[in-house]
């Protein structure tokens, strides 16, 4: 896969600083070779860094330089390009992919029968939810805008309830609330199953995302 380093280098600094958002924290340190610091907080993890892999030594510098256990390094390029920069206390998680909407246009979905639609906002982040008539969540997702940017978080639907077309109504009913507030460019991150719908609404693929911790 063709990394298009012009765009990656444009939006990944902006998705970072919308995933610190949409999880109340500090904005990411900027480290020399461009780098991105996140401090998580979390037991299993501690701390992220994230970068583009257009540089490999500078990659293999940073993985050689941590050794810190729930430490994690995200880096935008191929599995197979990093897996070998990485000493063997890194542990290598499912790939994904880094992906961008360069026009998110409104769009109106019926929901389903049998399910009701729920949009909440807190703070700069705005909340989609999918239930059940008795209350059960069974699709969700979220998003903030850094500028005209929206970045697209946690999209998810129960395997039950799959092919139902919930992820599309969860992506696309945010798409619409985003646009109110003047987002009009996408940027997510993505599973393989997830990239299959998200190709089906107008989202490319920038990047590969590849991911590996210190347990």
């Amino acid at each position: 896969m063709t990394t298009n380093t012009d765009t990656l280098q444009q939006l990944l600094p902006l998705w970072v600083t919308g995933w610190t958002i949409l999880r109340n924290l500090q904005r990411p340190e900027i480290l020399p070779g461009g780098a991105m610091k996140v401090e998580v907080g979390l037991p299993d993890q501690r701390v992220r860094y994230v970068m583009a892999g257009d540089d490999p030594a500078m990659v293999g510098e940073l993985a050689n330089k941590l050794f810190d256990p729930a430490t994690w390094l995200k880096v935008c390029a191929a599995r197979e390009l990093i897996a070998p920069l990485l000493p063997p206390r890194w542990t290598l998680s499912d790939p994904r992919y880094f992906m961008h909407h360069q026009r998110l246009a409104h769009s109106t979905l019926n929901t389903p029968a049998g399910y009701m639609l729920h949009l909440s906002e807190t703070g700069r982040v705005l909340n989609a939810a999918v239930s059940m008539s008795d209350g059960t969540v069974v699709a969700k997702g979220r998003i903030t805008t850094v500028g005209q940017h929206v970045i697209f978080d946690l999209i998810d639907t129960a395997p039950a309830h799959r092919r139902k077309g919930l992820g599309r109504l969860i992506m696309q009913s945010l798409a619409n609330e985003s646009m109110v507030r003047g987002g009009k460019e996408g940027i997510l991150v993505a599973t393989e199953q997830g990239k299959m719908l998200y190709n089906t609404l107008g989202w490319q693929v920038v990047s590969s995302y590849t991911s590996a911790c210190i347990l």
